[in-house]
């Protein structure tokens, strides 16, 4: 994962609940696996943006 991306998530993960990244990759069909917590959805979500990882597309 790039510095980019860790930042992003790290920005996102202080942003939104965890309910809410879910919500948020729920609607953007991002796949999070077995991701519990804010910090590691919020991982997911700025990869899947960055397009370091497949979405559910």
């Amino acid at each position: 994962m790039s510095d980019d991306v860790e930042q992003e998530a790290q920005s996102l993960a202080a942003t939104f609940t965890e309910a809410e990244l879910r919500a948020l990759a729920a609607d953007e069909g991002i796949c999070l696996h077995h991701a519990k917590g804010r910090l590691p959805v919020a991982r997911h979500i700025a990869a899947a943006w960055a397009g370091e990882v497949g979405t559910d597309e």
